[in-house]
């Protein structure tokens, strides 16, 4: 009779265990490359901040800058003293005042 209990406890337990559909070691990821439109370094972080979002990169037509960590101003910050070395005086003008364009980011989204 303890072998039929047995064997119904763990019959429920393993029930249980299935229908319980959260898992704590394990996340589900998807890498994602997303174009954007009419987004520049100064109005970036207002539209693309979220949960649960790790950014890897972003791209300025052929320039990308890879980021080290997920802060997405210091990011921004470093990649506009870099443009400021590599550009023109006239492009880092119009960047000054229209801000570079971001046309591509590289983010991981967990659920």
């Amino acid at each position: 009779m303890k072998k039929y209990i047995y064997l119904i406890i763990v019959l429920l337990i393993g029930m249980l265990l299935k229908f319980i559909n959260q898992s704590f070691a394990y996340q589900e990821c998807t890498y994602i490359t997303k174009q954007l439109n009419g987004i520049s370094t100064k109005n970036i972080t207002k539209n693309l901040i979220g949960k649960n979002v790790t950014y890897h990169k972003f791209c300025s037509y052929q320039d990308c800058y890879n980021m080290k960590n997920n802060n997405l101003n210091e990011a921004i910050n470093n990649f506009i003293k870099l443009q400021k070395l590599k550009k023109s005086e006239e492009y880092n003008i119009e960047a000054y005042i229209k801000g570079i364009p971001i046309t591509e980011i590289t983010f991981t989204l967990c659920e």
